[in-house]
């Protein structure tokens, strides 16, 4: 059964709700700040636009540095 475009959002807001929700647990807040995280939640537009600001800026300190794979 293929999703159609409104369930799909439907699923995606569903599972940021109840991600939101489980991250204000003080039990689920304290263990992820005693793993360095800091937890809090981002939206799909905000996820994506960190990522990409993150592959900017490490991409260019990549290239910058000359890094190659090897």
């Amino acid at each position: 059964m293929a999703l159609v475009p409104e369930s799909e959002a439907f699923v995606l807001m569903r599972v940021y709700a109840e991600t939101t929700k489980t991250l204000q647990l003080p039990d689920v807040r304290k263990r992820l700040t005693g793993l360095g995280g800091e937890p809090g939640a981002l939206t799909a537009e905000q996820f994506g636009a960190m990522n990409r600001a993150d592959f900017e800026r490490f991409g260019k300190l990549i290239r910058d540095a000359g890094i190659k794979m090897e």
